[in-house]
């Protein structure tokens, strides 16, 4: 019983992934047309990951930079994770200290669309911790029946 619930939640978390990947996929592919002709210091970068463990989905913010190397060569790039705090959404402030001004309306419209994600995510992992334990005491029930049943 517990079996069949769990998988459809995971295609349900699935389902999210797919979304959020279509989201960010939506925010590069902007963030990429805007930047084309702009200049190093004007460019945008603020930058989206989905990323998937298990049954848990992630969704961040981070700001990227490019650095030089003093010896030469290509450039690498640095990220940093920005902070979201305890709500399922990051606060505008966050986005807008780290973004350019030309890319935070379309990046706030993001956020708003990738924390419902982010929120109804997380019920559904709650959801799963709670099955989990429910189909986990359901076997030690049944154990201890046999068990009862086998000293007779």
């Amino acid at each position: 019983m517990y079996e069949n619930i769990i998988e459809q939640i995971r295609e349900k978390i699935d389902e999210l992934e797919a979304e959020a990947r279509a989201i960010a996929r939506e925010h590069w592919n902007y963030h990429i047309r805007e930047n084309i002709w702009k200049v190093p210091e004007e460019k945008g970068r603020l930058n989206v990951y989905v990323r998937r463990k298990r049954d848990t989905l992630e969704i961040h913010w981070s700001k990227f930079k490019f650095i030089k190397p003093t010896s030469g060569g290509p450039s690498k790039i640095r990220s940093t994770y920005l902070r979201k705090g305890k709500s399922h959404v990051y606060p505008s402030r966050v986005l807008t200290v780290a973004g350019q001004a030309f890319e935070l309306e379309v990046a706030l419209e993001t956020e708003e669309r990738l924390g419902a994600i982010r929120s109804e995510a997380w019920a559904i992992g709650k959801i799963l911790r709670y099955l989990r334990e429910a189909e986990k005491r359901q076997r030690q029930r049944v154990k201890l029946i046999e068990d009862s049943e086998g000293a007779e």
